[in-house]
Order: structure tokens, then sequence, then C-alpha cells
């Protein structure tokens, strides 16, 4: 299972040292061998900005103002890293607002050898997926009922003819088109367009809304109790 191990970065963001000592053995005895640790999110960022991570262990209970659920946040803003969080926390606030991240799976301390194993492998065969499905859908400029889509620019098109967008109309449009397909929930929208978590969910629905107004072919669906979703048939 994945060949070339020694192409795959792993990330490790934990308070102890024991632990990561421990995933790192698990990590090297499977023969991964390019694996960055940090105990802060600050340095766990600068890592994942130098280089290319294919997933992340994240403590919750991290060093420093920020957590690791805010670190892995901050990281979904520009990188898609399918994280796997790796704490004695077991409730459900916590659970639940770690399922807004790019949660891979979520490990309960103590946890051994073949529940790293596992774990890592399901992160990395997520990342393998999500990575060639990002490959089509930057190429993708057909939406449908004759919309096109510059994902450079952030331009939508309706029969070649050029739709006026605002700026937060853009960038709601524009992570939409990211995650074609897929819903977002409120509170993504609010961590990668508003960067604001005050922001109420009536300014998302109604900058949407707008969205909708101006194209009103455009295939945006309400997600009951989650959030919305741009769908296209083509790339299903």
């Amino acid at each position: 299972m994945f060949d070339n191990k020694e192409n795959y970065n792993i990330l490790i963001v934990e308070d102890e040292i024991i632990t990561i000592e421990f995933i790192k053995q698990v990590l090297f005895s499977l023969g991964f061998i390019n694996i960055y640790s940090s105990n802060n999110s600050k340095n766990a960022i600068d890592i994942v900005k130098k280089y290319k991570i294919d997933c992340a262990f994240m403590d919750i209970n991290i060093k420093g103002s920020i957590d690791g659920i805010s670190c892995a946040k901050i990281i979904n803003q520009s990188y898609s890293i399918p994280i796997i969080y790796t704490t004695a926390y077991q409730d459900t606030d916590t659970m639940v607002e770690a399922n807004e991240t790019n949660i891979s799976s979520y490990l309960i301390k103590p946890f051994y050898a073949k529940d790293i194993e596992i774990n890592v492998y399901i992160a990395l065969n997520k990342h393998l997926k999500k990575s060639k499905v990002k490959k089509n859908i930057t190429d993708i400029k057909n939406l449908g009922n004759g919309y096109t889509y510059n994902y450079k620019e952030k331009k939508l098109y309706l029969q070649n003819k050029y739709q006026e967008l605002t700026l937060k109309e853009k960038d709601i449009l524009h992570i939409l088109y990211k995650n074609l397909n897929n819903s977002l929930t409120f509170s993504m929208f609010r961590t990668s367009v508003w960067k604001d978590k005050s922001v109420s969910d009536n300014t998302i629905r109604d900058t949407i809304f707008r969205v909708r107004k101006k194209a009103p072919l455009l295939n945006i669906k309400s997600i009951s109790g989650i959030g919305y979703m741009l769908k296209s048939d083509e790339y299903i």
C-alpha cells in the first residue's frame, strides 16, 4: 500500500514529546521518512507553508494561544490537508467543532501503533483522491446552463458575457467552485470568505441570495441544516 512512501510528507503537531516520538517511530516502521513535528501552531503553519504536507496528526491541546482545531482551520484556508486529531477530549462540542475542519479521523488517547497505521493510510488515501479531483476541477470551466467560470480570475460568464459580482460575491462563488458538488457549512464560509467568526448566518445567506439573483440559473443548492453547495452534474 502506497508505493514510494519517501515522497509523502507527514506533520505531527503535539504537546507531548513522548507522543511525538511514538507516532514518529510507528511511521518510520511503516516506511515513511519525511516526518515533521511541532508543539505550537505558529511553527506548524510555517512547516505547512515550507513543505508539501500530505496529512497531519493534530493534538487539540497544543502550546500557545491557538489550539489544534483553530490551527487546522487556518491551514484549511490555503491548503487541503487531512487532519488526524489526537486528543483526550471526547465531549460532543469539541468533536462538532473538529468536524468543521478537513478532518480525516479522531484518535482518543491513549492510542496504539495499529491505530496510527490504519488512520495514516485512510488520511493519505483521502488526500490522493481529493488531489486528483482538484486537479480536474482547476481545468473545469463549464458549470451548465450556459455558465462558465474562470478559476484564476474568479470571473463568471453567461453565454460568454461577464457577470458582474462584488468582491464578497466572487469569494463566495470561488469557494463553492473549489468544493464543487460538496456541501459547505456556514462556519466554512465565515473562515474562508470573511475570516471572521462573528459574521452572522444571515449575512452569508444574503450574500448567496445576491449571487443567486445575479446568476439565477447557476445551480446553488441550499443544504438543510448544513449550508450550501454548487452542483454540476457533469462533474459528479
